[in-house]
């Protein structure tokens, strides 16, 4: 059984009428009218409905209730990070009153003494013992006063090297602290300001819902600088449009309309409450109503109004267009603008960027990078010298034109294509099919946002892709070629110079190669240990056939 198309997640229609339509002058108050933008389905879907407005002004004291108390916690950190700081400081205080106990050995065994704050109970401890195997190395000191000295000054030089790192820690740790500490005020300064904000907003909500609950007091219209038209700035819109119509313009009628569950998958609409982001809607409407009229070449020569309906199952908004000053005389937009319109409706709403940055970083640095840094006269590469030669030599004589896009090279590209597709084959593996996978996710996505019938929006996205990869790779290949094409032509001067013989080259036909290989070493990450010998051991041979 025949499977039915997906239809198109965004659709793009386009229609015109000319002056002597009698809907030229009716058009704006039909796009207004209540049943398209204040029936059951808005009270759905509108941010802007009566029943979205109760909801926010309950989440905004929701909000406000959640900030309170987190100021609260906020406040209760900055007293207890105080506290700490003085705690911190007066431990600082202690430890520096040992200095007060340094004159004789009688106050030095003080500072050890159970009663003593200014050390704990296992610092006391280790510099009690330090002092008491001191004294013990020393017992005439009680005889001697310059032997008690010595032991004076040893005792203090231990107590120092002990109360040094602490003093030093405890600077640290209260500048981090008090670095901490004016984050949290900061931040507390921050939330109040929201809260006050809110509730001043709160003060002014009511008459705000009634004046947006209302549809005799607000329009549903917007402009290209204006979110909500009241009466008086509508009549002025109508006003534009009759003028218009007078001077024989024509009015262009564009329609946008959505698949609802793809708004949802994009952040747009929420299934859950309901509610439509109809700011970011109306944002967007307006990114593409500037990219057609450029299109178009109508940027600052026309006037728009749009209106977003909710009357039908998917929601779509409705734009009226007309030039006040009339240059255009063909109604009929051009394909080309309708694609870049509905283009910038998906692209603004759909960010596929990242996966986008995923599929280059694939192509450009996990495959085609590492073949820049990677020799084909290698040892491990020695399956690919036999085809790389045999491009080489099919390749024209000017090397300007050894670039993997030029007709000039057909002989040898599907050679070339061979080339790759066994050297992605052998090195990644891994790393292709995770880049058809990606490829195949977003025709996928492309097919279920432009549709299935219209198929030219990602029909060749796929083969466009692989072509670049291949593009890249084989202009990588042919770059290595056009080196080894260099070292060629060195050893040919010398071969004229007189400094080869010929008939000694042709008795070892792999010198050429060697000279190449020994030229790409110098300039490549295989400078290890084997690579140098590798390099003396071919500059001997090279030296023989001298």
């Amino acid at each position: 059984m025949a499977t039915k198309n997906r239809a198109a997640s965004v659709i793009v229609k386009s229609k015109f009428v000319l002056p002597s339509n009698t809907t030229f002058q009716t058009y704006i108050d039909y796009v207004d009218r209540d049943e398209a933008k204040r029936n059951e389905m808005y009270e759905d879907y509108s941010s802007y409905s009566q029943k979205s407005l109760v909801l926010q002004k309950s989440n905004q004291k929701k909000f406000i209730q959640e900030k309170e108390l987190l100021i609260e916690r906020l406040k209760e950190n900055v007293k207890s990070e105080k506290e700490k700081i003085n705690k911190l400081s007066a431990k600082k205080e202690q430890y520096n009153e040992y200095q007060d106990y340094l004159d004789d050995l009688n106050s030095v065994q003080k500072l050890f003494a159970f009663q003593s704050e200014i050390f704990s109970f296992r610092e006391k401890k280790e510099l009690q013992d330090t002092f008491n195997q001191l004294v013990q190395n020393h017992k005439s000191y009680e005889q001697d006063f310059a032997i008690e000295e010595k032991i004076l000054e040893l005792t203090t030089k231990q107590i120092r090297l002990l109360v040094k790192p602490k003093l030093v820690k405890i600077d640290e740790t209260i500048e981090r602290k008090q670095n901490y500490l004016l984050y949290l005020e900061k931040r507390i300064e921050k939330e109040v300001n929201v809260v006050g904000q809110t509730n001043e907003r709160l003060k002014h909500f009511d008459s705000y819902m009634d004046y947006m609950g209302n549809p005799e007091k607000t329009s549903s219209l917007f402009t290209s600088n204006t979110n909500h038209l009241d009466d008086k700035e509508k009549l002025e819109v109508k006003n534009i449009f009759q003028n218009a119509h007078d001077k024989g313009s024509i009015m262009w009628q564009d329609v946008i309309s959505f698949d609802n569950k793809w708004l949802e998958e994009h952040g747009l609409y929420d299934s859950k409450t309901h509610v439509v982001d109809e700011e970011k809607m109306k944002d967007v409407v307006r990114l593409a109503m500037n990219e057609m009229l450029k299109k178009e070449n109508m940027e600052d020569k026309s006037y728009w109004s749009a209106a977003i309906h909710y009357n039908t199952q998917n929601l779509h908004v409705h734009i009226a267009t007309v030039q006040p000053e009339p240059t255009k005389e063909r109604g009929k937009r051009k394909l080309k603008s309708l694609d870049a319109m509905k283009s910038k409706v998906i692209n603004n709403i759909m960010d596929r960027s990242r996966q986008q940055t995923k599929i280059n970083d694939i192509i450009r640095k996990s495959i085609v990078d590492s073949k820049k840094n990677d020799n084909t006269f290698s040892f491990k590469n020695r399956s690919f010298k036999k085809d790389f030669l045999a491009i080489y030599k099919g390749l024209p004589n000017d090397r300007r034109q050894w670039s993997y896009g030029y007709q000039s090279i057909s002989e040898v590209k599907p050679m070339l294509d061979k080339l790759l597709k066994e050297y992605i084959g052998k090195y990644h593996k891994k790393d292709f099919q995770d880049l058809l996978k990606k490829l195949d996710k977003e025709v996928e996505v492309y097919k279920k946002t432009y549709g299935e019938g219209n198929i030219k929006r990602y029909e060749n996205y796929k083969e466009n892709k692989i072509n670049e990869l291949y593009k890249r790779l084989g202009n990588a290949f042919l770059q290595e070629i056009k080196e080894y094409d260099r070292a060629q032509k060195k050893l040919e001067k010398l071969i004229k110079k007189g400094s080869l013989k010929r008939d000694n080259l042709k008795r070892n036909a792999g010198l050429n190669q060697l000279k190449y290989g020994i030229d790409r070493m110098l300039n490549s990450e295989y400078k290890n240990w084997k690579n140098q010998m590798a390099y003396q051991r071919i500059q001997q041979e090279i030296e023989m056939e001298r």
